[in-house]
């Protein structure tokens, strides 16, 4: 009997390392408030950064500082991740005079210039668990 706890054990410990294989950890920092939602898009090399057409989506509940959560179903591939922090938790970037008012981020901490980075600019190669730290930028 103590045979069958022991392989139970094993079991379980490798279905939940197998579940992990597919999720990116994703830890979003510089938060300035916990208002509002940071909501999160996985892009394809075939999608870049083309807006509503993405891989995956969510949001999570906004922490100030840092805000970790985990992005699951995601298959071994090249990606690239943009994040919101939508402070109104409205679903849209909002702009005064053409200045995003709320923080944003990519992979890779991409540069922005006036529209969103490159893709390759942004892109990782997800092979296995994946952490990734992404830095919140606010222009206002």
């Amino acid at each position: 009997m103590k045979y069958f706890g022991a392989i139970l054990f094993l079991f379980l410990l490798s279905a939940s390392a197998f579940a992990q294989e597919n999720c990116i950890l994703i830890r979003a920092h510089n938060i300035r408030s916990g208002d509002g939602v940071i909501r999160y898009a996985v892009y394809t090399p075939e999608q870049k950064f083309t807006g509503y057409d993405v891989f995956a989506e969510g949001y999570v509940d906004a922490k100030e500082g840092t805000t970790t959560f985990l992005i699951k179903d995601i298959p071994n591939g090249e990606y690239g991740i943009a994040i919101l922090h939508d402070e109104n938790n409205d679903g849209d970037m909002n702009y005064s005079l053409g200045i995003p008012k709320e923080g944003f981020g990519f992979s890779n901490d991409a540069k922005v210039k006036m529209a969103p980075p490159k893709f390759k600019d942004a892109s990782f190669i997800k092979n296995g668990e994946l952490m990734l730290t992404i830095k919140i930028r606010y222009m206002l």
